[in-house]
């Protein structure tokens, strides 16, 4: 699959297409291809250096470790579930929004067109 990774601290020229592999699926995971993909602002900040670019950076404990691919906020569909994962929440074929905010963290939702349009009017 295509990917932009961020190969450094810096500007967009840090910023490079490759192709990856279809990261495996853990018992516990859900497989979601991404059909729309967002940087958000703390992706930017990190990629500038913002944060601090030793080992130990003020954007995530474990520091940041490139090549990093970015895109914290993806709207997909499931394409593969874990044999762990509790599907009352979410099930083959449905489409979510994932994202960082902790309303999303705390609250994740099936999407259908009446609580996307909803999402899309707050």
């Amino acid at each position: 699959m295509k990917a932009v990774q961020v190969t450094g601290y810096g500007d967009i020229d840090k910023l490079e297409l490759v192709e990856v592999a279809i990261p495996e699926l853990k018992a516990n995971q859900v497989l979601v291809k991404v059909k729309a993909c967002a940087i958000n602002n703390t992706e930017i900040w990190m990629r500038e250096g913002a944060y601090g670019t030793d080992s130990k950076s003020g954007w995530r404990p474990e520091g940041v470790h490139f090549p990093r691919t970015p895109g914290s906020d993806i709207a997909g569909q499931i394409v593969k579930v874990g044999k762990d994962v509790d599907t009352s929440m979410t099930s083959l074929g449905d489409r979510h929004h994932l994202g960082t905010a902790p309303i999303w963290c705390l609250s994740p939702f099936k999407l259908n067109k009446t609580n996307f349009k909803k999402t899309l009017a707050k």
